[in-house]
């Protein structure tokens, strides 16, 4: 696809499809093709969860992934440029594990507001997912409070506890002082 278009039918088959447009293109059905997915260029946005094929892999050689707020189970993530994802909150995706492919030096940025739990995970189990290469390449950029830990999880921060008892202590010594001062 050169230009933006949205995609409301089903994509089945074999065969590949490529991003290469400056637009955006929108998925909306629950396509079965199994052919590989590259964005060059423009972006690839999920109108609806499921859109992809478990087994279909992606080439990312630029352009955006938007995911929004869905959900999907994709295959390997390749990188061959510099290239984005975006998240929204409430979604989830799924890659397989991609640690036997190589990034280069290709970096991939995600982006986004992470308010109610998007989870992100590269690879299905501790053993795969990404290399720490990989991981090296990976910014978190937006309003997330996350990381992605060795396993390729994104992983929300949690606070310590101490976290708390400096806010709780805080609260009782500002209610001390606001009694002290009425009486």
């Amino acid at each position: 696809v050169s230009q933006g278009t949205d995609f409301s039918n089903v994509i089945s088959g074999t065969g590949s499809f490529t991003q290469a447009g400056g637009g955006t293109t929108t998925m909306a059905a629950g396509n079965t093709y199994t052919g590989t997915t590259t964005i060059s260029a423009g972006t690839l946005a999920l109108a609806a969860s499921n859109a992809f094929a478990d087994a279909s892999n992606f080439v990312m050689s630029g352009g955006t992934f938007a995911a929004g707020t869905f959900s999907d189970v994709i295959g390997t993530l390749s990188l061959t440029g510099n290239a984005a994802l975006t998240l929204g909150s409430g979604g989830a995706l799924a890659f397989a594990d991609s640690d036997a492919i190589s990034w280069g030096s290709n970096t991939l940025s995600i982006t986004g507001t992470f308010v109610d739990g998007f989870s992100i995970r590269f690879g299905t189990d501790a053993t795969g997912g990404l290399t720490s290469q990989q991981l090296a390449l990976i910014s978190i950029n937006g309003n997330f409070g996350t990381t992605i830990d060795s396993s390729g999880f994104l992983v929300a921060a949690i606070p310590e506890p101490s976290t708390y008892a400096i806010i709780a202590g805080g609260a009782i010594l500002g209610l001390a002082l606001l009694r002290r001062r009425r009486v």
